[in-house]
């Protein structure tokens, strides 16, 4: 197994991640690309975990096409559904939450921490399934459900970027083990 293979991969991840803003959200095209975007991610890993492929780089670019896929969502969502206020102030303290959790980071280890625990890996698996379960509880309760778990996610990683001893991307969760 070549050893850039999982990086292609994420790379791969971006650029379809991106491409989600070029289709109509719920559409056929739209979910084949939502698709694509989950079986990269899963094989990015997969791959790195099984082959000994894993590296810092490597785990940057992977946060890196999370990042790039939840944005072109929401983007996708922003654009499509109608939000109420709520929704926005919501995503908006999320997306501060997230930012000041990088930011925090940054400043105490140099480097902007993807931190990969438990919740925020769920969270990150989850995603994927936005999309698909709209069609059945609607986009609010979907919004709800996540947003719900995102947050609990969103305040593990400014924890951890606040508190940790050391620099470290994969902790297992702020219950389990101590930053």
């Amino acid at each position: 197994m070549h050893k850039s293979v999982p990086n292609i991969l994420s790379t791969s991840r971006i650029i379809l991640s991106l491409s989600i803003l070029l289709f109509t959200p719920m559409t056929p095209g739209y979910f084949i690309v939502i698709a694509l975007c989950g079986i990269t991610d899963f094989l990015d890993g997969y791959t790195a975990r099984k082959y000994n492929l894993i590296s810092e780089h490597g785990s940057h670019l992977d946060s890196l096409g999370d990042f790039t896929f939840a944005v072109s969502l929401v983007l996708g969502f922003i654009m499509y559904f109608d939000w109420e206020p709520w929704m926005i102030a919501w995503a908006v303290l999320l997306a501060g939450t997230r930012l000041a959790a990088m930011i925090i980071g940054y400043i105490r280890y140099k480097k902007i921490p993807f931190v990969h625990s438990y919740i925020n890996k769920t969270a990150g698996f989850i995603i994927f399934f936005v999309p698909f379960i709209i069609p059945f509880l609607g986009f609010t309760l979907t919004f709800i459900l996540f947003c719900s778990l995102y947050t609990l996610s969103s305040i593990e990683y400014v924890l951890i970027n606040s508190f940790s001893r050391e620099y470290r991307t994969d902790f297992t969760s702020i219950l389990l083990e101590r930053p």
